[in-house]
């Protein structure tokens, strides 16, 4: 009794592809590539969808009190504006806002201080 694979032709298209060693093996079809992130053409988030992604996030980051802050979106630029606490609060808050999706710029006016500090501003020779 004969074989019917003994003289058969597996040279296909999957034949001698490269496999990972029998771990997780997808039938030789491993992709080295994504194409998480890239969008229809011309597609952009609204800038209200881009307000509330930069509000949840600074709610949510362990690293910034957003109690004083104001966040404004125009033209998928983010301003951030208001009191924080200290000099990493603030770089913190800008990269939160930057790591949106959609947001092309981040101007940081943020000041740093007690939110019920008082700056005197004067001359110089006072």
């Amino acid at each position: 009794m004969t074989d019917r694979y003994d003289d058969a032709d597996f040279s296909g298209d999957y034949a001698r592809d490269t496999h990972r060693g029998g771990y997780g093996d997808d039938y030789a079809r491993e992709r080295p590539w994504t194409y998480r992130g890239r969008g229809p053409k011309n597609y952009r988030p609204s800038d209200e969808r881009i307000w509330e992604e930069v509000n949840e996030r600074l709610t949510y980051d362990h690293n910034v009190d957003a109690t004083d802050v104001e966040v404004k979106v125009e033209n998928c630029v983010v301003t951030l504006t208001g009191r924080v606490r200290t000099r990493y609060e603030k770089r913190r808050a800008e990269d939160v806002a930057a790591s949106v999706r959609g947001v092309n710029d981040v101007m940081n006016a943020l000041r740093v201080g007690q939110a019920d500090q008082e700056i005197e501003i004067g001359k110089a020779s006072e």
